[in-house]
């Protein structure tokens, strides 16, 4: 009869280990879909604090939304620098080709004077690399 109670103690060990199992297993879904959630509204932009406690999923939360902030700045910045290289280079061409224009120019009418042979080469060379230059 003693092996009875061993059986009632053995059984009500079981049910209560997987009632245990059951509940963490809730509880590790529900922070699941909290990630999940997370990364939903990350991936959308959409990214706020929405919990203030002192759980690790909050400390997730915070950094994922700073290191989200650091990274629209970034692309910002990056965005702003482009266009100022951009402006430079743009501005460098414009400046650069009103000289060599004159100095093709130049070299054309310099084509059409009687000069001996080792200027016409030279004046050739400038209205070569003028040419290159301007592409």
């Amino acid at each position: 009869m003693e092996w009875v109670y061993y059986v009632i103690i053995f059984l009500l060990c079981m049910t209560g280990s997987f009632i245990v199992c059951m509940l963490y297993r809730h509880q590790v879904r529900k922070e699941l879909n909290l990630i999940n959630n997370i990364l939903d509204r990350a991936f959308l932009d959409e990214i706020s604090e929405t919990t203030y406690d002192e759980s690790m999923l909050s400390a997730l939360e915070v950094k994922l939304h700073q290191y989200l902030s650091m990274r629209a700045l970034s692309k910002k910045s990056l965005i702003e620098e482009k266009e100022k290289i951009k402006t430079l280079i743009s501005d460098i061409s414009h400046q650069s080709k009103t000289p060599l224009s004159n100095i093709l120019l130049y070299a054309q009418l310099l084509e059409e004077l009687p000069i001996e042979e080792p200027g016409k080469e030279y004046i050739r060379q400038i209205n070569v690399q003028s040419g290159n230059l301007i592409f």
